[in-house]
């Protein structure tokens, strides 16, 4: 049995989320020239955080992700995953230096990211038993085609810290196939101008011609549907009832809240696919999205949590309340504001 198994000696139950983005440890600098060193990201980290936020202890068990640990990986932020008590799977990779990463803001939130050392994606030779019988998962664009060799509910693909490669016109038939055999697709909106070759705009009409364009190329074989995520803006959803928006928790009039949005699409991601998994509802499943980018954007790296009382309170906050919250500001717009 492998050690880095946290959880392995919990009864086995079905897993409900696995990611299939990388871990990366950040090291970030600001526009005035501060830094922050070994700060934990990734696009697979952030899914996992999104989805922990919603499943405390034991549920939490059935959330998985594979970190592909290098000689330097440090023993504090391996005790940071731990505490997240998740099945982290941690893989030994000796050979190599951890994944790491560069983050420069230039201006506003506007930032630059490089590799710092040679970057190890999880495969899907990477997985194995339970990791692909998921009942849900996140992928990123740039491994569209190999979907379909998963069995899940809801397989999500989504976007990644170093996809822009991916995001491009030259992709768009590999992606055509696969969006057939999965539930939600859910670019950011500059990717999905980039796989359209269109230009972007930074408007709410324009996100929803984007969307419709892309459910038309048939999501889920037609019974699927398309959230594109449009920042502070919030997110599109088009399925075969419409098109709706849904405001982001933090909005153009909360943007003092917004610390480092690094991390708010991939938890939003993680967010996404656990509210599916756990009920089916699309729409029921984009509030707990947005409460999950909520949460990853109000500082740097990984909010903090606390048991208090027996419930677990992240940045001093219940994840339900905050959940209960959002579903008020929905309640006066018909559950979203249909387009």
């Amino acid at each position: 049995m492998d050690s880095s198994h946290k959880n392995m000696m919990i009864e086995q139950l079905p897993l409900d989320f696995v990611t299939m983005g990388m871990f990366i440890i950040d090291d970030i600098i600001y526009e005035d020239g501060s830094e922050k060193r070994q700060v934990i990201g990734g696009g697979g980290t952030w899914a996992l955080l999104g989805a922990r936020l919603h499943r405390p202890p034991p549920s939490s068990s059935r959330l998985s992700m594979i970190v592909h640990t290098g000689h330097d990986f440090p023993e504090n932020i391996k005790e940071d995953l731990f505490r997240l008590d998740t099945n982290t799977i941690l893989r030994p990779t000796p050979h190599r230096l951890t994944t790491r990463g560069l983050n420069v803001y230039k201006s506003g939130q506007d930032r630059g990211f490089t590799f710092m050392t040679e970057k190890q994606r999880v495969e899907i030779i990477d997985l194995d038993g339970d990791l692909l019988i998921s009942k849900s998962a996140h992928h990123s664009l740039y491994r569209l085609g190999a979907i379909p060799r998963f069995s899940l509910e809801h397989a999500i693909p989504s976007s990644e810290t170093d996809n822009t490669g991916a995001c491009s016109v030259d992709h768009l038939e590999q992606c055509k196939e696969a969006m057939k055999v999965v539930t939600v697709l859910t670019p950011n909106h500059a990717e999905a101008c980039g796989l359209l070759d269109i230009p972007f705009e930074d408007t709410l009409d324009h996100a929803v011609r984007v969307a419709r364009t892309f459910l038309e190329f048939g999501v889920g074989e037609g019974k699927g549907c398309v959230i594109i995520r449009c920042g502070s803006l919030g997110c599109i959803l088009a399925d075969i009832h419409g098109t709706t928006h849904f405001p982001a928790f933090w909005d153009v009039r909360n943007l003092n809240r917004v610390i480092d949005p690094t991390g708010a699409g991939n938890a939003f991601c993680g967010g996404l696919c656990i509210g599916l998994s756990i009920t089916g509802d699309t729409k029921e499943a984009i509030t707990w999205a947005q409460v999950s980018s909520s949460f990853a954007i109000e500082q740097i790296g990984m909010p903090s949590v606390q048991v208090i009382d027996g419930t677990e309170m992240w940045n001093n906050e219940g994840v339900q309340e905050r959940k209960d919250r959002y579903r008020e500001r929905l309640t006066g717009r018909q559950n979203g504001c249909p387009y």
